[in-house]
Parts: structure tokens; C-alpha cells; sequence
């Protein structure tokens, strides 16, 4: 898949909830890696997302996590 497909995707909660879309993605360079995908959940909320907070991608990104648990993360980015 191409980063180009994966942003802009629409979210999906573990309940089927929409919480919002995936904006970019971090990369670690030095190791190869991807750190976060940073999930835009409104006009300025970002937040990061690491792989294991991830169920499926496919046509919709699908989390293992519940919206509520994502709004209550102290790890935000403005």
C-alpha cells in the first residue's frame, strides 16, 4: 500500500464508531520504521496512533481501541 492511500482514510473504532482519519505518518529513518500514524479526530486534534493500536487496513482503518480511550490519551500533538 502507498502512503499516498493510506492518508486521508476514514477511521473506525473496535464499536464501529467513526473517530476521524489518518493524516500522515512518522518514520523512523534511522531504523526503517514507521513510529506513528497521526489520526486527525477534529479541527486541530491530532493524535498518535502506534501499530498496535491498529486492527485492519483496508478500505477503513480499523482500531482495536475505543473512541473514548483515544479522547481520554494524555499523548496528544497540537
Amino acid at each position: 500500500m502507498l502512503l499516498s492511500e493510506l492518508t486521508k482514510k476514514e477511521v473506525l473504532d473496535v464499536n464501529a464508531n467513526k473517530v476521524g482519519s489518518i493524516m500522515d505518518v512518522e518514520l523512523n529513518m534511522a531504523q526503517g520504521t514507521v513510529e506513528h500514524f497521526i489520526l486527525k479526530t477534529g479541527m486541530i486534534k491530532k493524535v498518535p496512533l502506534t501499530a498496535d493500536k491498529i486492527g485492519t487496513i483496508g478500505e477503513k482503518v480499523i482500531l482495536t481501541v475505543s473512541k473514548e480511550s483515544l479522547e481520554n490519551s494524555p499523548v496528544g500533538l497540537k
